[in-house]
């Protein structure tokens, strides 16, 4: 019932203030990832809901701006008016670059494949030989990138999940790496992608089912700002949040 109070608010602009807090803004860059981000999800998305109310806790008030993933890094981290981005995963690569918070849920990433391909994998090495779609400027996992700069995998780039899932209806690449819950948000809500639903499948094994996180810059306010969320966490049930939103979306 606490998640559902909170989710409510939240939908409703996020306005659960702590009492005897200053409201104050934190503003952070985003890209369109449904169902975690999307300007057309209620309260802009999963991830955007959970980030919110967790800020809300502390006096803080979110304010999302949506650019394409590398731009929104880029801004986030570089901008003066901006205090960080989300979601990250958390790798090295990240943790050298940002202050990055608590998780914020996870997501279970793995790959699409065609039903008529009779695709399977239990390891990394099973990949080899396969054409795989990625999205340009996403984090898969150490090993994966390594055995593509070692030139084990082939890659292909996509603009985004979308555009990785037509690929592979179309038979451009063998498997597309994705988010499962962006993969059945996207067969039962984008209109390009409903027509091929029945060919694709999305493969049991991960890859791996990381953590989410927001990116604070990594400088004196971005430090002070992850101590404020940390304590924001304490004091929010984000996984029952989560599981309520996911649960409320539309089929």
């Amino acid at each position: 019932m606490q998640a559902a109070l909170w989710l409510a608010a939240a939908l409703l602009g996020g306005t659960v203030i702590a009492q005897g807090e200053a409201h104050h803004s934190v503003r952070l860059a985003s890209a369109a990832w449904p169902p975690y981000i999307d300007a057309e999800l209620p309260g802009l998305g999963a991830s955007a809901v959970a980030v919110r109310t967790v800020l809300a806790s502390q006096g803080l008030e979110l304010q999302v701006h949506l650019l394409p993933w590398n731009r929104a890094v880029r801004t986030g981290l570089q901008q003066p008016s901006f205090a960080g981005y989300f979601p990250e995963y958390d790798t090295p690569e990240t943790r050298r670059r940002c202050h990055l918070s608590p998780a914020v849920g996870s997501g279970p990433l793995g790959f699409a494949y065609r039903r008529s391909s009779g695709f399977s994998w239990q390891q990394l090495s099973d990949l080899a030989g396969q054409r795989i779609g990625i999205v340009g400027g996403y984090v898969s996992t150490a090993a994966f990138d390594r055995a593509v700069a070692r030139g084990e995998l082939q890659v292909d780039t996509a603009l985004d999940d979308a555009q990785n899932l037509l690929k592979l209806a179309n038979q451009r690449v063998d498997i597309a790496m994705v988010d499962k819950h962006v993969y059945d948000y996207l067969l039962r809500r984008d209109a390009r992608l409903g027509s091929h639903a029945a060919q694709l499948q999305f493969h049991p094994q991960l890859l791996q089912s990381p953590s989410l996180h927001v990116c604070f810059k990594r400088n004196r306010d971005g430090a002070a700002l992850r101590k404020r969320f940390a304590q924001g966490l304490t004091e929010v049930d984000v996984d029952a949040l989560l599981r309520v939103y996911m649960a409320a979306l539309p089929s």
